[in-house]
């Protein structure tokens, strides 16, 4: 269950800063380059590796302490290229 919502969500971040680049690109402002980086590693990748494993390892994604990680890194993998992009 929540290595799905993990890989479901993590899809939906990484196509977010992708696009985010593609408007920098397109405006040659490359200011908050930081946290589109922050953006598609933290919240698409690693969140998608995550999910991941919670696929393939089902017993592992049971747990509280696995559904807590996947809340906790959902919402870090959005404030934290947040606050990235509030300290440029």
């Amino acid at each position: 269950m929540i290595g799905s919502l993990m890989m479901c969500v993590s899809v939906v971040i990484l196509l977010t800063g992708m696009l985010a680049g593609i408007v920098m690109g397109i405006q040659q402002d490359f200011t908050l380059a930081p946290a589109h980086a922050h953006f598609n590693l933290v919240g698409g990748v690693l969140l998608f590796l995550f999910g991941l494993y919670y696929r393939l390892v089902p017993a592992a994604g049971t747990t509280t302490l696995a559904k807590a990680q996947g809340w906790l890194h959902i919402v870090g993998a959005i404030l934290f290229p947040a606050g990235v992009a509030i300290v440029l």
